[in-house]
């Protein structure tokens, strides 16, 4: 941008109201067609602005952001500075260049935000592991899940609500069934943190949703105990009806377990696979995980 058309910019403050003075009179429709272009065009271009001096400001708070020696900084306002509108360099006001910025410390490791909960419970790499742990050491294993959910997800993000509702479901199922010979079909699978924890993949927990790292859902290259992918709800049901018809056909006498909540039944792939779940199987195991909420929770 050429110093010129610099000084004819309108401030920040001030293209932020110009900004809102053309969003309500858009709002107001008594503009022309000619009138709402010509305003659009200007609001466009205003908001580049705005964006330009937020990125210059973000910028120079990155610069000052390490660690500074002898006080030698001080934050400059948001605005870009105008070359003629600097200060001489000067002990009150000196003019930092990158040479007398140190670079930022680097982040912490996964390692040293994802410490193993201390327990005494042996590790679970599979659900054999899971299956000869003593019953009274359920309860324990079910708090150290929990905790890992609270530590991994408060640093990746990620589905904390439903993976914590469904941690003594998950051990349950692996206590019960033998997968991956028994399918487990999720519907959505975004609550599937705890099932990838018990078969296998609890050291990468922390790489859940991460670049290389745990798909957010189950995927099934990822490991053969994930049956079924989807992302998306109202499937698992129709799915695993597909999976239970199929084993039927083949002679096999694998489990074919669908878990679904009550937001799935909301959806019409659900209502046309209970039609016909009847009529082609008679080995299903649906599994309801309702919170009387639906979605909203």
């Amino acid at each position: 941008m050429s110093k010129s058309t610099e000084k004819n910019d309108p401030s920040f403050e001030d293209a932020m109201q110009r900004l809102d003075e053309i969003v309500a009179g858009m709002e107001d429709s008594q503009l022309s067609l000619e009138e709402m272009i010509s305003s659009y065009e200007e609001g466009v271009s205003l908001l580049k602005l705005c964006r330009q001096r937020i990125d210059g400001a973000r910028r120079r708070v990155e610069l000052i952001s390490g660690d500074l020696e002898g006080g030698k900084a001080s934050l400059t306002p948001f605005e870009e500075a105008k070359e003629d509108e600097q200060a001489p360099n000067s002990a009150e006001n000196p003019v930092i260049s990158p040479a007398d910025v140190k670079p930022p410390r680097p982040k912490a490791a996964k390692s040293d935000f994802f410490r193993p909960v201390d327990t005494q419970l042996p590790a679970i790499n599979s659900p054999a592991d899971l299956k000869a742990l003593p019953l009274e050491k359920l309860p324990e294993l079910a708090e150290k899940i929990r905790q890992t959910l609270i530590e991994t997800l408060s640093q990746t993000g990620g589905h904390l609500g439903p993976n914590l509702g469904v941690v003594e479901l998950s051990i349950a199922l692996h206590r019960v069934f033998d997968t991956p010979k028994d399918r487990f079909v999720f519907d959505v699978a975004h609550q599937g943190y705890v099932h990838k924890m018990l078969t296998g993949r609890w050291d990468r927990i922390h790489t859940i949703r991460q670049h290389d790292g745990l798909n957010g859902f189950l995927l099934r290259t990822e490991s053969e105990h994930d049956c079924y992918g989807a992302g998306h709800a109202g499937t698992a049901l129709s799915a695993a009806l597909g999976m239970a018809t199929g084993r039927d056909l083949a002679g096999g006498d694998e489990h074919v377990v669908c878990v679904a909540g009550d937001a799935a039944f909301t959806c019409g792939p659900v209502f046309e696979a209970m039609n016909n779940v009847a009529a082609h199987t008679k080995r299903l195991i649906v599994v309801l995980n309702d919170n009387e909420w639906s979605i909203d929770r």
